[in-house]
């Protein structure tokens, strides 16, 4: 017998997050011999798809369950790359939007038990938008970009910085609600 509780948590302006249990349906496969589970971008639509792999005592073929609601939601994925051009491992991705503050993510070498989660930093927005995405490789080198409407519900790759490169926001830069731009970065009030 094994119990798995899948939730749901939401941030809540000046209160505690919002938690509630959510029902997965098919997702949580009764008869199933999962043995490792992670979650990608099939199709490029933004919404992030299950896969769960099996075989740890029966062969069994691999089941993918895609999201069917969200769809009109926004999102942003950042594929930080290392100056050989391979995903940027250990980097953090830190977006900056309109309304929920800062978001981050780190692309992370393994996440789980026989599965590896994809080094994708997604953001998944709801209604509202990014207004700078921030990069900060292990060696200390950064980016900082300015996003515009125009840029929510794409893939952005970004490059390591090149000697000299390294880019900051200018003053008039909008980094959202409650950041502001010092010293060319986002910094929290």
């Amino acid at each position: 017998y094994k119990f798995i509780a899948y939730l749901w948590v939401a941030r809540r302006a000046g209160a505690d997050p919002q938690i509630e249990e959510l029902n997965v349906g098919e997702a949580a496969e009764p008869q199933g011999r999962g043995t490792g589970a992670t979650v990608t971008d099939i199709d490029g639509d933004g919404e992030l798809d299950l896969l769960v792999a099996h075989g740890e005592s029966a062969s069994q073929p691999i089941s993918v369950f895609k999201v069917t609601q969200g769809s009109s939601n926004h999102w942003l994925r950042v594929i930080p790359r290392t100056r050989f051009g391979s995903f940027a491992r250990g980097a953090r991705v830190t977006a900056y939007t309109n309304q929920s503050g800062a978001l981050t993510r780190i692309i992370d070498g393994g996440s789980g038990y026989l599965c590896e989660m994809e080094p994708v930093a997604h953001f998944g927005l709801g209604k509202d938008e990014v207004t700078v995405v921030e990069v900060y490789w292990p060696d200390g080198r950064s980016v900082a970009r300015p996003l515009q409407p125009g840029d929510m519900n794409s893939v952005m790759e970004i490059g390591y910085p090149k000697e000299g490169e390294e880019s900051v926001l200018t003053p008039e830069s909008q980094c959202g609600e409650g950041f502001f731009v010092k010293n060319g970065r986002c910094a929290g009030m």
